[in-house]
């Protein structure tokens, strides 16, 4: 793509000389730019050939689109870091968040065991219940039999 972009700017360079060179005389003539305005004093530039013209609507045609490239690249520019903090600070926030969730998790688990625990000894505490139970409803005693009735 690069070579094809060269070879079209020495194509258009080619007719660009092609032009002047054909047309020499006409572009030798001097021409004087008039501003007339109603309010300021009527204004004439000095005498100028049209290459003179030409050439200084070039230089300021590409002055003026450097300045809008600059304008736009400079925008583009502050538009980057101001997003490049905002990854930042997303990023941040990221990182907190998944700390939060792996202090939420471990106590999560930390729950989980205990209510474990607690089942386990809420089963255990049932089963002694009904052994107790048990006993008292029939079971041999400590006492003998003699104190039953």
């Amino acid at each position: 793509m690069r070579y094809i972009k060269v070879l079209l700017a020495i194509v258009f360079f080619y007719f660009v000389m092609l032009f002047f060179v054909q047309n020499q005389e006409s572009l030798s003539q001097t021409m004087q730019l008039k501003l007339d305005l109603m309010f300021v004093p009527p204004m004439q530039s000095m005498p100028l050939s049209f290459y003179m013209l030409s050439l200084i609507c070039f230089l300021l045609g590409g002055v003026c689109t450097l300045i809008m490239l600059l304008w736009d690249r400079l925008s583009i520019s502050a538009n980057l870091g101001s997003s490049r903090r905002r990854v930042k600070t997303v990023e941040k926030e990221l990182a907190k968040s998944s700390e939060a969730l792996e202090t939420l998790k471990k106590e999560l688990e930390q729950t989980v065991a205990r209510a474990e625990t607690a089942e386990a000894r809420a089963v255990q505490a049932e089963q002694a219940a009904e052994r107790a139970r048990a006993g008292a409803q029939g079971g041999p005693s400590l006492l003998g039999d003699s104190f039953r009735e």
